[in-house]
């Protein structure tokens, strides 16, 4: 079984902005981002999410109206032998 721990963060990911709530899982409606102000701010410096360990571009208030996060996933495990 392959897994991966992600321990750094491209900066300007959103996953790294949404981490630093320090809520373990929570959901966030992007359509509530206000148009001004250091929130919006925020956002705007966005420029990509974290596929694996790579950085992928994105505008997250343009591609997604929600965002569920989850600071952290556990493999599944099985008793069957392959």
């Amino acid at each position: 079984m392959f897994t991966e721990d992600l321990t750094t963060l491209d900066p300007t990911s959103l996953d790294a902005l949404l981490a630093t709530a320090g809520i373990p899982r929570y959901l966030l409606d992007l359509r509530s981002v206000p148009a001004s102000g250091p929130i919006a701010e925020r956002f705007a410096a966005v420029t990509s999410i974290m596929t694996g360990t790579q950085a992928t571009p994105v505008n997250p208030t343009a591609a997604f109206d929600a965002l569920v996060y989850v600071d952290q996933v556990t493999p599944w495990h099985t008793s069957l032998a392959y």
